[in-house]
């Protein structure tokens, strides 16, 4: 009962939302634009964070406009992050290196972007229709993926919360709800923890030395 309770629920406003899951996706694809070609730093840092920001408020109102308690609280959390991160400016943005970790970031966010579940439309739509801003799975899929394009120069507060909440959901989606797609979430959340504890080793065996992750 558990289960179907919450399985409709994400499809109720997966469906119900479907102008904001398109906008939601221009926006990220603009983000992704900017990492490429916006030359400017201060633009560039604050499209990025701007779009992660609006990513996780984007679930927290929805969470509070239908009742569910649970993703306001975690979403509430990483948007005060994102928040945070948007003013102190910890982050820096460089454009995106031909590289195995450019194409395994743009992998997890091509996957929260596509996101085939909930939304009922043929699966071309749902390159620009899945609840992704919407339904926490995938959001939390296209933010880390954003994220680990720019590590190591990243907020690592940001990112270390931002993985605990992918892994609290990937374990919830997978386990508890029988989402199978969400073990990408979990994949995504192993490559987070091998990205930021493998910088932070680097750091310290280098410390004089930019990381190479």
């Amino acid at each position: 009962m558990f289960k179907e309770s919450i399985v409709n629920y994400l499809e109720v406003i997966s469906n119900q939302n479907l102008g904001l899951n398109f906008l939601i996706h221009i926006m990220v694809l603009v983000t992704i634009f900017a990492l490429f070609y916006v030359k400017n730093e201060h633009y560039k840092r604050f499209a990025v964070n701007g779009a992660i920001l609006m990513l996780f408020s984007s679930v927290t109102i929805n969470a509070l406009v239908y009742g569910n308690p649970f993703h306001a609280v975690t979403f509430g959390i990483l948007t005060l992050s994102a928040l945070y991160e948007l003013f102190v400016r910890k982050n820096s943005y460089g454009a995106p290196q031909k590289s195995i970790k450019t194409i395994v970031a743009f992998g997890f966010i091509f996957i929260g972007l596509w996101y085939p579940e909930f939304v009922e439309t043929n699966p071309l739509f749902l390159l620009v229709l899945s609840p992704v801003g919407i339904v926490p799975c995938p959001t939390l899929l296209t933010a880390l993926g954003l994220l680990t394009l720019t590590h190591p120069s990243s907020n690592k507060i940001q990112l270390g919360v931002t993985v605990f909440m992918g892994l609290v959901y990937g374990i919830i989606g997978t386990f508890m709800l029988k989402v199978y797609l969400d073990i990408t979430l979990l994949a995504v959340v192993l490559y987070s923890m091998y990205v930021l504890l493998g910088t932070s080793k680097l750091r310290i065996i280098f410390p004089g030395r930019k990381a190479l992750v």
